[in-house]
């Protein structure tokens, strides 16, 4: 049966990567993308990279690409398991465009309110992603059967 994983209590405190490889060489000579997407918030980052790099270049890339930014188009995108766009559950507000930069009604928070909004949206949005993942796992445990092996099967390790 499918064993979840733990959902995460805040953002960017577990993430997920991948790379994709084999594409045409640019000018720069990157041939490889990195992706890089926060659990919680479902906020991802593409990185151009050579499949050269060592795990000195991307702690360096994590540092000055991730860490320091956190605003791409892809965050803006309603995500159905958090209810919201990604950069609205990393944030706490909407992202605001030339299109809506004077939306009117806008709330601002300051203080120990936006405090409370925040842990608020945390609770919400871990619920919604608890929900998201009991659905998933309803899913995939109705079309998944219990493996038996017996002594003298091969298998792959």
């Amino acid at each position: 049966m499918l064993q979840p994983l733990a959902v995460p209590a805040w953002k960017w405190e577990d993430i997920h990567m991948d790379f994709i490889v084999g594409l045409p060489r640019t000018r720069k000579g990157y041939d490889s993308i990195w992706v890089v997407i926060d659990r919680f918030t479902k906020s991802a980052h593409f990185i151009p990279t050579k499949t050269t790099y060592r795990a000195k270049q991307y702690a360096e890339l994590y540092i000055s690409r991730i860490v320091s930014l956190h605003e791409f188009a892809y965050n803006n995108s309603y995500q159905k398991s958090l209810e919201m766009a990604p950069f609205e559950a990393l944030y706490g507000r909407r992202c605001r465009t030339s299109l809506n930069w004077s939306e009117p009604g806008e709330r601002v928070t300051f203080g120990p309110d936006l405090v409370t909004q925040a842990k608020e949206q945390v609770k919400f949005i871990h619920s919604n992603l608890k929900r998201a993942q009991s659905r998933q796992k309803s899913y995939s445990d109705k079309r998944r059967r219990p493996l038996v092996f017996e002594e003298g099967d091969h298998v792959y390790l």
